[in-house]
């Protein structure tokens, strides 16, 4: 079965995964500017998060797998099925 891409909808903060797994997220970018000088920009990339169940009142809950907090998914892909490594039984 094919998967597709999911774009969230930021005014209705959704759709979001109702399924715990490894998902493929896009990211939105950030950049900062003081008096039209730009301190940084950051493109819109891809990282790998674990998407928990969500709560009650189904807001989704997530970790990323790298160091830096995601403040907005534009877009998800999931769940990936990621097997165990066993390259040195």
């Amino acid at each position: 079965m094919a998967k597709d891409w999911k774009v969230v909808i930021d005014d209705t903060g959704g759709p979001y995964p109702t399924e715990p797994g490894h998902y493929r997220v896009m990211i939105s970018g950030d950049s900062e500017s003081i008096d039209g000088h730009t301190i940084y920009s950051f493109e819109d990339y891809e990282a790998w998060v674990w998407f928990n169940e969500p709560d009650e009142d189904g807001n989704p809950s997530m970790v990323a797998q790298h160091d830096e907090e995601i403040e907005t998914v534009l877009a998800w892909f999931g769940p990936v099925s990621i097997p165990a490594c066993d390259c040195f039984a």
